[in-house]
């Protein structure tokens, strides 16, 4: 279904940690705000033409010589698929989950310990898998409801209500960065998560890609200009919490409140996608492991991604590095692995090979140029300018480097598997 489709989309962009990060971004670019969110709302749909167009490939079966050929085409992108999403998975999650206990405690319950909060929220999560994909597609679908409302809700107050406070003179604004301006892409990232509902379910994506992505933009673009226009840039641009500032200046108290919600929401709806992901990469990784404890019945039915990622997340929380500078480093490392993810996908697009079933029109090389140029530059300058770019690199090349020998090995055991049952096939059979 589309609405389902399109609630994955949304999981991560209505997380508290891309909240902040628009509204950091937005007291940064000022008036060229909804323009650069537009410009990276298109590249985002670029990526997801060639997403499409790579998934709906025919990629290695029968062939054996075939299958090697395209192993080392898709290595890239396996690779970069895998360490991005193991790296965010935990680092976000652990993050937002631990968000989510500061906020139920700080605006809620302040006698309900905020840990006691995150590590519940895992509990439940993890719970809910284990009823399955019906259950996890219909929490999902009351997240992402909630966090829209709240949302809505808020921008339009901000816009009907009360005049808001003179602003700031512009001379007190931050000045123009060029890490603000690359920082949108990241608003976007985790939008293929819509292959949460099922990557191979004959579905077209086009349609909730597009719209997933115009409503993000849209709303993005509100959210920032009404921002803008209560709390002064340069407050706004320094904050952690830019979000619960402006809010609280539409709307006061009440304006805390319904943020509140929209971060508990908005945090359950990415830990929820995030993890259900692990589950459902987990489960395709384990087709390859015919004839082991991974190919059993029993043990595809669990979720397995979640069970692991929420251990990890657990172990996190305990050992105190959710409350570290570390921890935002780690995230900001999952996302950019995760752009060069979308690029080695245009990259792979681009490659000619005979998994592709027909040849690339100028429009589609166009948007995979363009694409992979957005998305592999944005990730440079994102590490460039970070602020902790030698601990970025600390991060990613190792789990870049593990990740490679897994997926090598993976692909050995799938081609000697190949091998055999090749060799049982062609054997001849002996008269008697």
């Amino acid at each position: 279904m589309l609405t389902n489709k399109v609630t994955w989309l949304l999981g991560l962009m209505l997380a508290p940690h891309t909240l902040a990060l628009l509204g950091n971004t937005a007291a940064t670019l000022q008036g060229l705000t909804p323009f650069a969110i537009g410009a990276g709302a298109i590249c985002f749909w670029l990526n997801g033409q060639s997403l499409v167009r790579w998934s709906s490939a025919d990629h290695p079966a029968d062939n054996i010589s075939n299958a090697k050929m395209l192993a080392l085409k898709h290595l890239p992108v396996q690779v970069l698929f895998y360490s991005g999403r193991i790296v965010a998975t935990v680092s976000i999650a652990t993050v937002l989950l631990v968000t989510a206990g500061f906020v139920f405690n700080e605006t809620f319950a302040y006698w309900f310990p905020n840990f006691a909060f995150a590590f519940l929220l895992l509990g439940v999560v993890v719970f809910i898998h284990m009823l399955g994909p019906k259950a996890a597609q219909r929490v999902q679908n009351a997240f992402i409801g909630i966090s829209l409302a709240g949302i809505i809700l808020l921008t339009v107050w901000g816009v009907v209500g009360s005049q808001p406070p003179l602003n700031q003179p512009i001379a007190q604004a931050p000045a123009l960065s060029v890490r603000a301006v690359w920082s949108i892409l990241l608003l976007f990232v985790g939008f293929d998560l819509w292959t949460n509902t099922h990557p191979n379910d004959g579905s077209q994506p086009n349609k909730p890609v597009f719209i997933g992505l115009l409503l993000a933009g849209i709303l993005f673009a509100l959210w920032a200009a009404v921002s803008v226009e209560y709390v002064p840039a340069a407050k706004l641009a320094d904050s952690f919490i830019p979000h619960t500032l402006a809010a609280r200046a539409m709307a006061g108290q009440a304006g805390r409140l319904v943020m509140g919600v929209v971060l508990i929401s908005g945090a359950c709806a990415a830990v929820n996608a995030l993890l259900w992901d692990q589950t459902r990469s987990l489960s395709e990784l384990t087709k390859r492991f015919e004839g082991s404890l991974f190919s059993k019945p029993w043990f595809r039915r669990l979720p397995m991604g979640s069970f692991l990622a929420g251990v990890i997340i657990a172990a996190m929380m305990v050992t105190g590095l959710a409350g570290t500078d570390s921890i935002d480093t780690y995230v900001r490392t999952g996302l950019y692995l995760w752009l060069f993810y979308y690029g080695a996908v245009h990259l792979v697009v681009l490659m000619p090979g005979s998994d592709q079933k027909q040849p690339l029109s100028a429009i589609q090389v166009l948007i995979s140029l363009v694409g992979l140029a957005t998305m592999t530059i944005g990730g440079a300058m994102l590490i460039a300018t970070d602020p902790q770019p030698t601990l970025v690199l600390k991060v990613a090349l190792p789990t870049v480097a593990v990740m490679t020998i897994a997926v090598l090995a993976s692909r050995m055991r799938t081609q000697k598997m190949m091998c055999a049952r090749n060799g049982v096939a062609n054997r001849p059979k002996v008269s008697r």
